[in-house]
């Protein structure tokens, strides 16, 4: 198990409180639970695995997606402010914007700034697994880009997410993933 009172030094805790919904002492007790997910005598970063033993984490299909949005195809793992960022999105102090952003960034797969037949299709396999067939998913996903609204035909923007998000949950509404 790791070291977590070395894995962030005062000043970067006291930057992570401004970046994050987070207070010092939160982040510390993050910072343990980051580190009881690695191995410190090989590395400080968190691996998919370790990422995906924390219990809260592992119960979510989008657990993958919410890695892959902050590791790059040169680096498949997790440093400690990255934890502690996406943490603080999922967490119930986060705005429903930044949680729009956050389940906007998990389906943009190829981080182009839109969401195309790809992942739009990948988006409902995942939020109607058993209840769709892939024919039925296709159906779905071209009926949704086809909507005349779309500023772009075949893609869906940030923008336009943000909106059908809004339009489906309510503005005021707790935003749960």
């Amino acid at each position: 198990m790791g070291n977590s009172e070395s894995l962030l030094t005062e000043e970067k805790i006291a930057e992570l409180e401004g970046k994050t919904h987070f207070n010092q002492k939160e982040i510390k007790q993050m910072v343990k639970r980051y580190s009881a997910q690695i191995d410190s005598t090989t590395s400080a970063e968190m691996t998919r695995d370790g990422f995906l033993s924390i219990p809260e984490v592992a119960c979510t299909p989008y657990a993958i997606l919410f890695f892959n949005i902050y590791t790059s195809s040169q680096k498949s793992t997790l440093m400690p402010e990255e934890f502690l960022v996406l943490f603080s999105t999922l967490s119930n102090k986060a705005t429903v914007e930044e949680k729009q952003k956050l389940m906007f960034d998990a389906f943009d797969i190829n981080r182009d700034g839109d969401i195309g037949f790809n992942e739009l299709f990948r988006m409902y396999k995942n939020m109607f697994t058993a209840g769709f067939t892939d024919d039925q998913l296709t159906e779905l996903v071209n009926s949704v880009l086809a909507m005349p609204n779309l500023k772009t035909p075949g893609r869906i923007s940030y923008e336009e997410f943000s909106k059908v998000s809004i339009d489906i949950w309510g503005k005021g509404a707790k935003y749960k993933i």
